[in-house]
Parts: structure tokens; sequence; C-alpha cells
């Protein structure tokens, strides 16, 4: 094998790879409908790395919103005084 396709095929299995973590995080979304799980996947895999890197994204916002917010200690906020 020469140099350049040692190349090629790192930088492919870097795609590959990038695809698949994409797509686990589009199906481990549980608010997403099959029509936006469909559409993603099809970007993902149609426009690789691009389309991996826009479906992570949408889903790390996704994730950020529903993040409860974590009480520490005696919290006096709902307390009325």
């Amino acid at each position: 094998m020469d140099r350049q396709s040692i190349i090629l095929m790192i930088l492919l299995s870097i795609v590959i790879t990038f695809d698949v973590i994409a797509t686990y995080l589009v199906f481990r979304n549980e608010l997403a409908i099959k029509k936006q799980i469909k559409f993603q996947l099809m970007l993902i895999w149609l426009v690789p790395f691009f389309g991996g890197l826009l479906a992570i994204l949408v889903n790390r916002e996704q994730k950020d919103i529903e993040k409860p917010v974590k009480k520490v200690g005696n919290d006096s906020s709902t307390m009325p005084y």
C-alpha cells in the first residue's frame, strides 16, 4: 500500500466512526419523532461529515435544554419567608 491509500483509509475510518457516533446520539434522543429521526439519519449518511456534525449539534442542544437544575445543600429559594 502506498502512502495515499493509507491516508485515505484513515480519513474514511474517522468519518465512518463519527457518523456511527452521530447515529447513536440520534437514536438515544427520546424526544425526537420518527420523521425527525429518519431525516437526521438520511442527513448523516448522505452528507457524511457535515450531516453527522449537524445531528450531533442538534441533539446536544436538546440535551442542554432538558438538563434539570440541581439543588445543593439547604436551598431556601422555594421556602416562603
